[in-house]
């Protein structure tokens, strides 16, 4: 009996995060805006640090069954954002894990936006210049230097820290409002 009810708390909180990350997706504020390959890795990470959010705050999750959910949930979303779906998303939401882990410390710690000493490279990448692609993070410095030198971001980088430290913020709140309510 326990474990039908921890199963339907675990799956109503993972509701209540996918709630908050299609909302987070469709008002993430980046000039010009996101394709859907950027919104839909926005999503993505959305959907991660929401799970982490809940993890600090006592409730665990059954491994297998957050991953499936997550799994078919982005598998929904993509199939309506028109993006391929390649058997699923499970692998890739794994494999962003880390370059996520990394960038959200570092901007955390970082001072922003008071100093704006912290460019979320791995996230930069990820969401706006080329969803879908896979980065191990020496690739990241690499690739940005690249589109330094071609000329191609104008700044573009310090726009998306700005848009995404603001939203990060946004995200917090609401995550505790969906939670805390749920």
């Amino acid at each position: 009996m326990f474990g039908f009810l921890r199963r339907k708390i675990e799956e109503a909180t993972l509701n209540a995060i996918f709630k908050v990350a299609l909302e987070g997706m469709e008002n993430f504020n980046f000039p010009g805006g996101l394709t859907n390959a950027g919104k839909f890795e926005l999503l993505m990470f959305d959907i991660w640090f929401g799970t982490i959010f809940v993890e600090k705050r006592g409730l665990d999750f059954d491994f297998d069954l957050k991953l499936k959910k997550i799994d078919s949930f982005l598998t929904q979303i993509a199939e309506k954002l028109h993006l391929p779906t390649n058997g699923g998303f499970e692998a890739l939401y794994l494999l962003r894990q880390e370059g996520w882990d990394y960038d959200l410390y570092h901007l955390l710690h970082s001072d922003y936006p008071r100093t704006k000493q912290y460019i979320s490279r791995y996230l930069y990448l990820c969401i706006v210049v080329e969803p879908f692609m896979l980065y191990d993070m020496g690739e990241c410095f690499y690739r940005l230097a690249r589109l330094y030198e071609e000329n191609k971001n104008s700044n573009e980088d310090i726009l998306f820290v700005g848009a995404f430290y603001d939203h990060h913020s946004w995200l917090v709140k609401r995550l505790r409002q969906q939670i805390d309510h749920s």
